[in-house]
């Protein structure tokens, strides 16, 4: 949404948008500059200290806490997403045994610069908060607490093509100087989102506080109960009558009759299946071009065509936006073969979109079709390893900086 001169600014300012924040100006605050690249270079520093031996068993620890809220067709120690978004609940919320957080020890260290050190302070008491998106501008989204009532803004020139007014976003956001920005992906829900899930947080905050003698403080909960906070947001977003169409799509969806064909066992071309809608045969060919691309055979090929049709078949997705469907099957193939040649980040920057986009698609469709690891019908890497999942939850800290490097 672009702003017009006649709109307020949502900031409370009463005056209009283009004189207020969004006015340009060449005058740059140096102290701003300087605290932008203190930021980026804290975020780097922390990955790197969190990786020291020393956390591995906290971070084994908080690893199995994470996941063993999240349902079972949620779960994926393989999906970049959910374990990036574990690695900075460990960072920003993971009590470890002596009661101190990784951000704590973090900001203790003698060598960090008096700037350092001042948004690390900031950024300790930020916690992961639930926010209804109140406007969109050019590189900027305007932003209410649903909990604690505060507006802001963020400054994220991507996040604005991804994101529209009345979306529910949970987010953990720093202060960096005059800015916000967003502490890493995070996850967005429709509008239609919002009754049943502050009804669910409320349930949980109440039986929180009764606990503790209805000690009742929003960021003590947010800060404590974050990782379940993340199991109820992400439920809802794959609970059935909740789903919502990719952004921009076509309104409707044609009711042609289709016909079940039984497909024989050589290897397919997109033009073989009887694609309900073009669009499902645009994404199926700009699949084949990147698997054939990094050298994936032609019955693999075949294989993630037919999870593809296998999908639109039972869902009938509605898009516009093909580039989201073809970063989410080239990647839940990659999965299932076992191939690391392909990351959520990595696509997710080469088809410009977020990885909780493809996260979240990889989910639906993990969902709708039941896939499990090394799924017979669409992988040709043999049967799933019955172990696999017990032997990865020591790994994420390891899996997580690799992806950095």
């Amino acid at each position: 949404m672009l702003a017009k001169k006649s709109m307020p600014c949502p900031c409370g300012s009463g005056v209009e948008y283009e004189v207020c924040c969004g006015s340009t100006s060449n005058v740059v605050s140096l102290t701003q500059v300087r605290l932008r690249k203190v930021g980026q270079k804290l975020r780097r520093l922390l990955g790197d200290y969190v990786g020291r031996y020393e956390f591995a068993k906290d971070a084994s620890r908080a690893q199995e806490l994470y996941f063993r809220h999240l349902d079972v067709s949620i779960n994926d120690f393989d999906d970049d997403f959910l374990m990036e978004r574990c690695f900075e609940w460990f960072i920003f919320d993971f009590r470890l045994p002596d009661g101190d957080r990784i951000i704590d020890k973090f900001k203790r260290l003698t060598t960090l610069s008096d700037d350092e050190k001042f948004l690390l302070e900031c950024w300790s008491r930020a916690a992961n908060s639930l926010y209804e998106v109140k406007a969109v501008y050019p590189g900027k989204l305007f932003l209410e607490d649903l909990l604690l009532r505060d507006q802001l803004v963020v400054t994220d020139v991507n996040a604005v093509k991804e994101i529209n007014p009345g979306f529910i976003l949970y987010m953990r956001i720093l202060p960096v100087g005059d800015e916000n920005e967003f502490s890493t992906s995070g996850l967005a829900l429709p509008s239609n989102c919002r009754s049943i899930l502050l009804k669910k947080l409320f349930a949980d905050a109440f039986h929180f506080w009764e606990n503790r003698n209805h000690q009742e403080d929003w960021k003590f909960y947010l800060r404590e109960r974050s990782h379940v906070v993340n199991s109820v947001v992400m439920q809802i977003t794959t609970d059935s009558g909740l789903e919502w169409l990719d952004e921009d799509c076509e309104e409707g969806r044609p009711e042609q009759l289709f016909q079940e064909i039984e497909f024989n066992s050589h290897c397919k071309v997109p033009e073989d299946f009887p694609w309900r809608e073009a669009r499902y045969q645009r994404v199926a060919r700009e699949v084949a071009e990147e698997l054939y691309t990094f050298r994936y055979d032609s019955q693999q090929v075949s294989n993630a065509l037919r999870l593809w049709y296998d999908f639109t078949s039972l869902e009938r997705p509605a898009f516009r936006k093909p580039e989201v469907w073809v970063a989410a099957i080239v990647y839940t193939v990659s999965r299932l073969e076992k191939d690391d040649r392909e990351n959520q980040i990595s696509l997710a920057e080469r088809y410009g979109i977020s990885a909780s986009t493809i996260s979240g698609k990889c989910r639906s469709i993990r969902k709708i079709l039941n896939l499990k690891d090394c799924d017979e019908r669409y992988s040709t890497c043999g049967k799933s390893d019955s172990i696999r999942r017990v032997s990865n939850t020591i790994s994420f800290l390891s899996h997580y900086l690799s992806k950095r490097k």
